[in-house]
């Protein structure tokens, strides 16, 4: 299997929750090992078995193609396909997926390339998801701040309130020194 290091800047990331979230998410890919979120940073480092990757794509294709025929699960066909792919299948395992592929009008190269494709796909719903969250993030930001500030504005206006009623008091006592008229 050909294993690789990846490292991706993560932008967005406003509390360790995000890091925790970003983690719990590629800890539930399959062939997504030693993972590592950086909040701080805004990192994120994995090592990734892009065949496993490309072979679970394939698998939810092809599962995808023979809905009406398929009976054993995504799970059985992935085995399948993996084997099919590094010559060690079965002849039920082969029959499986000549059917699969058969029923879906596909080759294996065709069926690799829309794999490619649907995971190109499918990461790009995941950043668009993340930059909407950024998004919302960024306004609700924006609120808390607009509503500090505007907390702040009226604290000021009460200490100037304040010190110009002392001022008028100040006025409104005569003092020992003041002269009659």
């Amino acid at each position: 299997m050909a294993k690789e290091q990846i490292q991706w800047a993560l932008s967005g990331m406003t509390c360790a929750g995000c890091a925790h979230s970003a983690h719990s998410i590629a800890e539930g890919t399959p062939g997504m090992e030693q993972i590592q979120v950086r909040y701080a940073s805004g990192s994120f480092k994995a090592t990734v078995d892009k065949e496993l990757l490309l072979h679970e794509a394939m698998a939810r294709l092809l599962s995808r193609e023979g809905s009406n025929w398929m009976g054993s699960g995504n799970s059985a066909l992935s085995v399948a396909l993996e084997h099919y792919l590094n010559g060690s299948a079965d002849k039920d395992q082969a029959d499986l997926i000549e059917e699969a592929l058969t029923d879906g009008n596909l080759t294996l190269s065709d069926l690799r390339v829309r794999a490619f494709k649907d995971a190109a796909r499918h990461i790009k719903m995941v950043d668009d998801l993340i930059h909407r969250q950024h998004q919302t993030i960024r306004h609700l930001q924006r609120s808390i701040d607009s509503i500090d500030y505007k907390s702040r504005l009226i604290k000021r206006m009460d200490l100037e309130l304040a010190a110009l009623e002392s001022k008028q008091s100040a006025k409104e006592v005569p003092s020992l020194d003041a002269k009659p008229s």
